[in-house]
């Protein structure tokens, strides 16, 4: 099966998807003032949990939830948040 290319929500503070295994990062970006992720998976793949952190500019951040920085974000409001993976991606 081909890969395809999903979109996906990311809630400010944290969150958990459930993606097909392998699941690889295209962009993160914003519509508006939401943040979403774009990620290439393989739909027919198992899926396991991802967790993943968004955090504004100045925020504190747990040590345990911020392992790998995904990108940062500028929102239309003007807000800029920063998206983490806490493990693999």
């Amino acid at each position: 099966m081909f890969e395809r290319v999903f979109k996906y929500p990311l809630p400010i503070h944290g969150s958990v998807h459930s993606l097909p295994t392998g699941a690889k990062l295209v962009s993160i970006g914003a519509q508006g003032n939401d943040i979403f992720m774009w990620l290439r998976v393989n739909p027919v793949t198992p899926e396991r949990a991802y967790e993943f952190y968004v955090a504004g500019t100045g925020w504190e951040l747990p040590p345990e939830a911020c392992q790998h920085v995904l990108g940062s974000v500028h929102l239309a409001n003007g807000e800029v948040y920063h998206v983490f993976s806490v493990g693999d991606l």
